[in-house]
Protein backbone atom coordinates (compact mmCIF):
# COMPACT_ATOMS: atom_id res chain seq x y z
CA UNK A 1 0.00 0.00 0.00
CA UNK A 2 1.15 3.56 -0.36
CA UNK A 3 -0.03 6.99 1.17
CA UNK A 4 -0.90 9.34 -1.61
CA UNK A 5 0.38 12.98 -1.39
CA UNK A 6 -0.39 15.81 -3.53
CA UNK A 7 1.54 19.84 -3.39
CA UNK A 8 -0.65 22.34 -1.67
CA UNK A 9 0.82 25.99 -1.98
CA UNK A 10 0.50 28.10 1.68
CA UNK A 11 2.40 30.51 3.28
CA UNK A 12 5.85 30.14 4.33
CA UNK A 13 5.82 30.26 8.37
CA UNK A 14 9.15 32.30 8.37
CA UNK A 15 8.17 34.71 5.80
CA UNK A 16 4.62 34.98 5.67
CA UNK A 17 5.29 36.93 2.34
CA UNK A 18 6.84 34.28 0.35
CA UNK A 19 4.57 31.32 -0.88
CA UNK A 20 5.62 28.11 -0.54
CA UNK A 21 4.28 24.35 -1.47
CA UNK A 22 4.23 21.78 0.75
CA UNK A 23 3.33 18.24 0.68
CA UNK A 24 0.25 16.99 2.27
CA UNK A 25 -2.13 13.64 2.37
CA UNK A 26 -4.14 13.41 -0.19
CA UNK A 27 -7.46 11.96 0.86
CA UNK A 28 -9.86 9.60 -1.01
CA UNK A 29 -12.86 10.15 0.21
CA UNK A 30 -14.30 9.20 3.61
CA UNK A 31 -15.30 5.96 5.67
CA UNK A 32 -18.31 6.30 7.84
CA UNK A 33 -19.63 4.27 10.55
CA UNK A 34 -22.13 2.08 8.75
CA UNK A 35 -18.99 1.59 6.07
CA UNK A 36 -16.86 0.19 8.97
CA UNK A 37 -19.49 -1.86 10.27
CA UNK A 38 -19.46 -3.69 6.56
CA UNK A 39 -15.87 -3.93 6.12
CA UNK A 40 -15.34 -5.87 9.69
CA UNK A 41 -18.39 -7.70 9.04
CA UNK A 42 -16.31 -9.34 6.02
CA UNK A 43 -13.95 -10.43 8.20
CA UNK A 44 -15.71 -12.00 11.35
CA UNK A 45 -18.64 -14.29 11.76
CA UNK A 46 -20.90 -10.89 13.05
CA UNK A 47 -23.49 -9.51 10.71
CA UNK A 48 -23.04 -5.73 9.99
CA UNK A 49 -25.69 -4.84 11.68
CA UNK A 50 -23.87 -6.47 15.19
CA UNK A 51 -20.71 -4.71 14.35
CA UNK A 52 -22.54 -1.28 13.77
CA UNK A 53 -24.45 -1.90 17.72
CA UNK A 54 -21.01 -2.60 18.98
CA UNK A 55 -19.06 0.30 17.11
CA UNK A 56 -22.16 2.44 18.91
CA UNK A 57 -21.57 0.94 21.87
CA UNK A 58 -18.01 1.70 21.87
CA UNK A 59 -18.70 5.71 20.44
CA UNK A 60 -20.75 6.04 24.14
CA UNK A 61 -18.23 4.29 26.10
CA UNK A 62 -15.14 5.98 24.84
CA UNK A 63 -16.36 9.45 25.95
CA UNK A 64 -17.27 7.89 29.35
CA UNK A 65 -13.98 6.76 30.33
CA UNK A 66 -12.21 9.76 29.21
CA UNK A 67 -14.43 11.80 31.58
CA UNK A 68 -13.83 9.15 34.48
CA UNK A 69 -9.93 9.88 33.97
CA UNK A 70 -9.11 6.73 32.11
CA UNK A 71 -6.98 6.59 29.60
CA UNK A 72 -8.31 4.17 26.89
CA UNK A 73 -6.18 1.84 24.93
CA UNK A 74 -7.25 0.18 21.50
CA UNK A 75 -4.68 -2.04 20.74
CA UNK A 76 -2.89 -2.04 17.94
CA UNK A 77 -3.99 1.56 17.00
CA UNK A 78 -3.01 3.31 20.18
CA UNK A 79 -4.77 5.10 22.88
CA UNK A 80 -7.21 8.24 23.44
CA UNK A 81 -6.41 10.68 26.80
CA UNK A 82 -7.61 13.80 27.69
CA UNK A 83 -5.33 16.85 28.12
CA UNK A 84 -6.17 20.89 29.17
CA UNK A 85 -4.48 23.69 28.13
CA UNK A 86 -4.55 26.37 31.15
CA UNK A 87 -2.57 29.55 32.15
CA UNK A 88 0.26 29.67 34.66
CA UNK A 89 0.08 30.32 37.95
CA UNK A 90 2.51 30.74 40.99
CA UNK A 91 1.45 28.22 43.09
CA UNK A 92 -0.37 24.53 43.31
CA UNK A 93 -2.81 25.88 45.42
CA UNK A 94 -4.23 28.90 43.15
CA UNK A 95 -4.36 26.00 40.40
CA UNK A 96 -8.15 25.86 39.75
CA UNK A 97 -10.30 25.00 36.52
CA UNK A 98 -10.59 28.95 36.09
CA UNK A 99 -6.96 28.71 34.78
CA UNK A 100 -8.12 26.39 32.01
CA UNK A 101 -8.67 27.37 28.79
CA UNK A 102 -9.72 24.43 26.46
CA UNK A 103 -9.78 20.50 26.78
CA UNK A 104 -8.76 18.11 23.93
CA UNK A 105 -8.55 14.35 23.26
CA UNK A 106 -5.02 13.37 22.49
CA UNK A 107 -4.65 10.34 20.59
CA UNK A 108 -1.12 8.53 20.63
CA UNK A 109 -0.25 6.06 17.99
CA UNK A 110 0.82 2.66 19.67
CA UNK A 111 4.58 1.73 18.57
CA UNK A 112 3.18 -1.17 16.19
CA UNK A 113 0.71 1.25 14.09
CA UNK A 114 3.75 3.22 14.02
CA UNK A 115 5.71 0.58 12.37
CA UNK A 116 3.32 -0.31 10.05
CA UNK A 117 3.08 3.58 8.56
CA UNK A 118 7.50 2.58 7.67
CA UNK A 119 6.28 0.61 5.48
CA UNK A 120 4.23 2.83 3.26
CA UNK A 121 5.71 3.94 0.41
CA UNK A 122 4.70 7.60 -0.55
CA UNK A 123 3.50 8.71 -3.78
CA UNK A 124 1.89 11.86 -6.01
CA UNK A 125 -1.15 12.00 -6.92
Amino acid sequence: MSILIKAVERANPQNRNEKKYYATVATRGTTDLDGLADLVSKFSSLSKGDVHSVLLNLLDAIPNELLDGKVVKLGKLGSLSLNVDSEGVATAEEVTGDQVKSVHVVFRPSQEFKSDLDKFTIRTS
